[in-house]
């Protein structure tokens, strides 16, 4: 199986189901196939030969994340790979510090906030963590995953995924800089 986490828009889900993906969301509104949160996935042991999750991982509370990522392992089976994005903590914060006359207050002038806390706009729209390369490669080691490296929207495109979300370029950027830190990698 080809589990999406967070099926996004609507549109965006069906694109992925027409290539094969299942998709489970907390939103009962996207119609998942599977409706569950995304830290505690109600699929067995090795059910799913891929994985991806772009810009989920930021809603877990920081004190959970590690153990969700481990539960996500859990059902990747051998072989199988995971693809994971997040804001890029490193990268956020050196555009703050290097644009700090360009950024406003609550006015919504703050993009580099914007993608570090999330928009804002409803309950699932807020960001509970932040990681760093390093941060996310750990976790990944530490929940069965080797071959660790970026991917990006050639790797999206070869697994079937060829709507726009927040791991592409096209969207994760601010003020001309690429935000999303990508990674994959492969189940021992």
């Amino acid at each position: 199986m080809k589990l999406l986490i967070g099926g996004g828009t609507q549109q965006d889900a069906n694109i992925a189901r027409v290539a094969g993906w299942k998709i489970l969301d907390a939103n009962k509104d996207l119609n998942p196939d599977v409706y569950a949160s995304a830290d505690v996935i109600p699929l067995e042991d090795d059910s799913c030969s891929v994985f991806y999750a772009s810009h989920i991982l930021e809603h877990i509370p920081w004190r959970y994340s590690e153990e969700t990522v481990k539960e996500w392992g859990r059902v990747v089976r051998a072989g199988g790979r995971i693809y994971v994005a997040v804001p890029d903590l490193a990268v956020g914060c050196r555009l703050i510090l290097d644009n700090l006359e360009k950024i406003g207050g609550a006015d919504g002038n703050n993009p580099p906030a914007g993608f570090l806390y999330g928009g804002q706009a409803h309950p699932y729209d807020f960001h509970l963590s932040c990681f760093t390369e390093r941060m996310l490669r750990l976790m990944l080691q530490d929940a069965g995953f080797t071959k660790i490296r970026r991917f990006d929207g050639d790797d999206r495109r070869k697994i079937g995924l060829t709507f726009i979300d927040h791991s592409c370029p096209e969207w994760a950027q601010i003020w001309g800089t690429f935000c999303s830190l990508n990674l994959t990698g492969e189940k021992k």
